[in-house]
């Protein structure tokens, strides 16, 4: 047991208690899955540590203030920009809350005034905002950041009012620069979704979808949108793009020593570099229509990788052979 000076981030889903309470046990898993992602990507991101999950959100903790305000800024901005899950599931976004204290750290958790604090505080908090106290805005001061002052909240079980602020976000631009986007394609489903059992395919597809989830959970990866059976993920680094395939790969050869009562697993995968728009429903855009266009071009069963992701690469070129081009430019397929 020690006591520190931290900032606690409480992030607080909205919308999510209906879901889970219409959600199958299936669904459930795939909503945290697409929930915590984002959330866990910028706590990390900006050197936080998630300290637990409190059913319909988060706990993490910050050594710098100023980490945490770019953390939070980066959440609101993922659920506000994309509420649709992939699954189809919506929430209505997020809160978060910060605020700067001394709390005992024991056993990986936080105890104090301060936790009391920003749990007292979140319920205040409008959808897509963040809130910090006073003592945040104090130890932050950075000129990167922008403040409104929201007033003095006297929160039950505290004996003082809290000063607290608005951290005052730009508009979302709607766009992500220069990400890295696979797309994949389960070959022979069109006929065997006419042919099998509706129960089978719903377990083929879950599993297949299983899959990805697992690929890109070993890497920075999000799975941003499930069109029919092409799945769309992205990463910020072509080392986790091309590892999220590799993993794939694995996943995927397991499959077919021994695919009980499924068929085989024989898929197309594309990876491409370039600006996002991300709109409520997914992601589009110039670079998904590229995407699409090179899926469509390249012979069944290959996984390629443009040029430019090629040679963003620190790890695993030798893994890919020169194929040919596409539009004018070297693709290289995964030997």
């Amino acid at each position: 047991m020690r006591t520190e000076t931290l900032t606690i981030m409480i992030v607080d889903l909205v919308g999510s208690t209906p879901l889970v309470e219409q959600a199958s046990r299936q669904q459930l898993i795939e909503l945290m899955e697409d929930v915590t992602v984002p959330i866990r990507q910028a706590v990390a991101e900006f050197g936080g540590s998630v300290i637990k999950f409190t059913g319909d959100g988060y706990i993490a903790t910050f050594q710098a203030a100023s980490d945490a305000l770019y953390a939070g800024a980066r959440i609101v901005d993922a659920f506000a920009g994309q509420p649709t899950l992939p699954t189809g599931l919506r929430l209505e976004g997020c809160r978060v809350v910060l605020h700067t204290s001394d709390v005992i750290v024991q056993d990986n958790d936080v105890i104090g005034e301060g936790v009391v604090t920003v749990a007292r505080l979140e319920k205040h908090v409008p959808t897509n905002e963040v809130y910090l106290t006073a003592t945040v805005r104090e130890v932050a001061k950075s000129s990167e950041f922008e403040f409104d002052l929201v007033g003095d909240f006297p929160l039950k079980g505290l004996a003082n009012p809290v000063k607290v602020y608005r951290l005052r976000i730009e508009p979302l631009s709607g766009i992500e620069r220069g990400m890295f986007l696979m797309v994949t394609d389960l070959l022979g489903m069109s006929h065997f979704m006419t042919e099998a059992p509706i129960e089978l395919v719903n377990r083929v597809m879950q599993r297949w979808i299983a899959f990805q989830r697992e690929a890109i959970a070993q890497v920075n990866g999000r799975l941003r949108a499930i069109v029919g059976d092409n799945l769309v993920t992205t990463y910020h680094e072509a080392d986790d793009a091309v590892g999220s395939l590799l993993r794939l790969e694995t996943l995927v050869n397991t499959h077919n020593d021994a695919p009980g009562d499924m068929p085989r697993f024989e898929y197309t995968a594309v990876i491409c570099r370039g600006d996002l728009f991300v709109l409520s429903i997914g992601v589009n855009g110039p670079l998904v229509g590229h995407s699409f266009r090179l899926l469509d071009n390249v012979e069944h069963g290959q996984k390629v990788i443009e040029e430019v992701v090629y040679s963003s690469l620190h790890n695993h070129r030798d893994r890919f052979v020169h194929q040919g081009e596409h539009d004018g430019k070297p693709l290289y397929r995964l030997a």
